[in-house]
């Protein structure tokens, strides 16, 4: 996802590029994010890893979802004060942990991420 490093990155969500990869409640989550991230005075640097997994897949007439499960992986991806430069991470913070998302199908038949859940008691 490499809007959302970009957009973590520099604090300032692209929304073109956020619609074409998310929809719905993820696309919402997103940009809540971002605004916290942006209020607390924070940017991310360096980079996620992800690996995800499709686990299931479902047509239902004209629609269609996907599930997914990621190993996201932070360990390269620093929360940072943008005004100075500090490691704004917690200490002990869950640096691997599962993911799980769905993706649906939309009208333009491309696939955008509808929901996602961090779950950082599931460490990977």
């Amino acid at each position: 996802m490499e809007f959302r490093i970009e957009t973590f990155a520099t604090g300032h969500a692209d929304v073109q590029k956020q619609s074409k990869v998310t929809t719905g409640a993820a696309y919402d989550k997103i940009a809540a994010d971002v605004i916290a991230a942006q209020g607390a005075g924070m940017v991310f640097k360096g980079t996620p890893v992800f690996k995800p997994e499709v686990t299931a897949v479902e047509v239902q007439g004209a629609s269609s979802t996907a599930t997914l499960v990621d190993c996201l992986d932070i360990t390269n991806w620093k929360p940072i004060i943008a005004a100075t430069g500090v490691d704004a991470a917690q200490p002990g913070q869950v640096l691997r942990y599962v993911v799980s998302a769905t993706a649906v199908k939309t009208q333009d038949s491309a696939w955008r991420i509808s929901e996602y859940t961090p779950d950082r008691s599931r460490t990977c």
